[in-house]
């Protein structure tokens, strides 16, 4: 009986590769030996029985005696009959490819350079360093740089740059980069105090490497809009947190009241009390006046007050 079944379970002789590299995840017995017998659909199942992942950086070894026994594990009753050829253990690796550092490098600079097109009339950039090469899965490559959307630019900027393979993320690589940004900026002339409005005569404009400011240089269009929210000494860079929309109508200062009475419109002086902007309800003092009334801002120096 036992001849009768061993002449029955199929043969198959195994011949086991010294080194193998796998570029899939899953390791089967046809990624580490060669198959031949004489069921082809035996030799199937058998070249596709798993044998476990593969190792995602060194390498992995497996002998003979551990393939033959996983795969009596898995072959239920009908067990085959293993004639071993070639080497005595497979070494396990993942299969790998090489992506230059010069285009992961290339990746991040030209995506650098649409960054800060965007946030200065012109720039230099330079690579701290050279870019390693990446050693990544085989596959069809994509590189993807990026970078935060929500900074200013700053002498060291870093990119990051993500590698794909057939369009599954592998790892990401950082790219460092000196950063000189140059725009065009506001620089006092003379000392400006708290409280003044911006007037254009006041600053020279020149171009400055906002990469060394500490904050973002603001270009005023219509500087009689703007008042001094801090004050800037003579030679200082002028910056958007150190300015503020002039109001409509400032305190202290005198604005022009229009009243509806019936259908008469009468216009009076008053002395603003607070600052208001366009809609804004402000008080405002009428000459003679006992106490302040509220009216609403229209305009610069206008604001209108509806009687009953």
């Amino acid at each position: 009986m036992l001849a009768q079944t061993c002449m029955s379970a199929p043969v198959v002789d195994v011949d086991l590769h010294a080194v193998a590299q796998v570029g899939h995840i899953q390791v089967t017995l046809g990624d580490v030996a060669e198959l031949r017998g004489d069921s082809e659909e035996r030799l199937s199942w058998l070249r596709n029985i798993s044998l476990g992942s593969v190792p995602r950086s060194g390498a992995v070894t497996l002998s003979r005696g551990q393939i033959e026994r996983w795969i009596k594990s898995h072959a239920g009753s009908n067990q085959p009959v293993l004639h071993w050829y070639g080497a005595g253990q497979v070494e396990i690796s993942s299969a790998q490819q090489k992506v230059s550092g010069s285009d992961i490098a290339d990746a991040a600079k030209i995506t650098l350079q649409e960054w800060l097109a965007g946030r200065a009339e012109r720039s230099e950039i330079n690579a701290l360093a050279d870019t390693r090469d990446a050693m990544v899965a085989p596959g069809k490559l994509r590189l993807s740089a990026r970078m935060p959307t929500d900074v200013m630019p700053h002498r060291r900027m870093l990119v990051w740059v993500d590698i794909w393979v057939d369009d599954a993320f592998v790892r990401v690589v950082p790219v460092s980069f000196t950063v000189q940004a140059y725009q065009t900026a506001y620089v006092a002339r003379q000392d400006v105090r708290v409280g003044r409005i911006v007037q254009d005569h006041e600053f020279d404009s020149r171009q400055i490497d906002i990469a060394e400011s500490a904050a973002p240089v603001a270009v005023l269009k219509d500087a009689a809009t703007w008042r001094m929210k801090h004050s800037v000494s003579r030679g200082g860079v002028l910056l958007k947190n150190q300015v503020e929309e002039a109001p409509a109508v400032a305190r202290g200062e005198s604005a022009t009241l229009r009243s509806q009475v019936g259908v008469l419109t009468l216009e009076s002086k008053v002395e603003v009390l607070q600052d208001g902007y366009p809609g804004q309800m402000v008080k405002v003092r009428l000459p003679a006046a006992s106490g302040p009334v509220l009216a609403r801002v229209t305009g610069a120096g206008l604001l209108e007050m509806t009687e009953k």
